[in-house]
């Protein structure tokens, strides 16, 4: 499939994405508002006719505005269309050569974690049916894809995969790869009072844990780490957040997970030359 197709499909979808986003409550089915309302400006409230609502290409045209009332729009819409059109061509190219079904089921995976990472951003939580279809995606993935594993197959991180043991049969590792970073992150959750970690966050490793394996979910959850503090640190030096206030990690392992699936080796290639062996 053409790369420029498969990214115009990603920008739409990810048009959705961030409408369900925005209108996700969590006493209802993520859908649910989604599905019973029409795209309104939300100033002037006027319903966005097919001009309004053409991926990346309306807010150009309009010039970031309403096209009725010229109140300026926000940037996240068509920030949403471009990393979700980004992801649907990279993950798609990236798996291709081991097969459509396998591409199109990772593509479908990480398009859940962007849905997830916006909801839990702005809601702080992260909606059981996303962990849960992960969840499944991960069993199903992992069943067609059996016949890579080995000491080094099957892991994104490559030859250093091996170094972490828990690599002799399938089903073992993918029961470090789950309960490993789970207890880690439940040790976190009580010592922090949930403030640092909530258990959204301990069935989403869970989750990743089904869906890579040992030990890239465990690499997962310490590159997450570094990513929030990256993420967090300005606003702690500015004085805009404390130490006790409640930061959503979801989008902090979602991004772990993303740089991890693309270039997990390379990272571990990077952090062990930190520390070059003197013999």
């Amino acid at each position: 499939m053409n790369v420029y197709l498969l990214f115009i499909l990603g920008t739409l979808i990810g048009s959705f994405l961030g409408v369900v986003a925005d209108r996700y409550q969590p006493d209802r089915w993520i859908l649910a508002n989604t599905i019973y309302g029409r795209s309104r400006c939300e100033t002037c409230e006027r319903r966005l006719g097919f001009l309004e609502l053409i991926p990346l290409l309306s807010f150009i045209i309009w010039s970031g505005r309403c096209r009725f009332c010229r109140t300026k729009l926000s940037w996240r819409y068509p920030t949403y269309e471009l990393i979700a059109g980004i992801v649907v061509a990279g993950v798609y190219f990236a798996t291709i050569y081991q097969g459509v079904v396998m591409a199109i089921l990772w593509t479908i995976v990480f398009l859940i974690l962007f849905l997830l990472a916006l909801i839990d951003y702005r809601t702080t939580l992260i909606p059981n049916e996303l962990s849960l279809s992960i969840f499944i995606l991960g069993i199903v993935i992992t069943f067609l894809s059996q016949d890579s594993f080995g000491i080094v197959g099957g892991s994104f991180l490559g030859e250093y995969g091996a170094l972490f043991g828990f690599r002799e049969t399938l089903f073992v590792n993918r029961l470090a790869g789950i309960f490993t970073p789970s207890l880690l992150f439940v040790f976190l959750m009580i010592i922090t009072g949930g403030r640092g970690m909530g258990f959204g966050d301990v069935k989403l490793i869970g989750a990743l844990g089904v869906l890579f394996g040992w030990p890239d979910t465990i690499v997962i959850a310490g590159l997450s780490f570094v990513v929030g503090s990256l993420a967090v640190l300005p606003s702690l030096l500015r004085g805009r957040k404390g130490r006790k206030d409640t930061v959503p990690f979801g989008p902090f392992l979602v991004i772990a997970s993303f740089l991890i699936f693309f270039w997990g080796e390379q990272i571990l290639e990077f952090y062990f030359g930190l520390f070059p062996v003197i013999v």
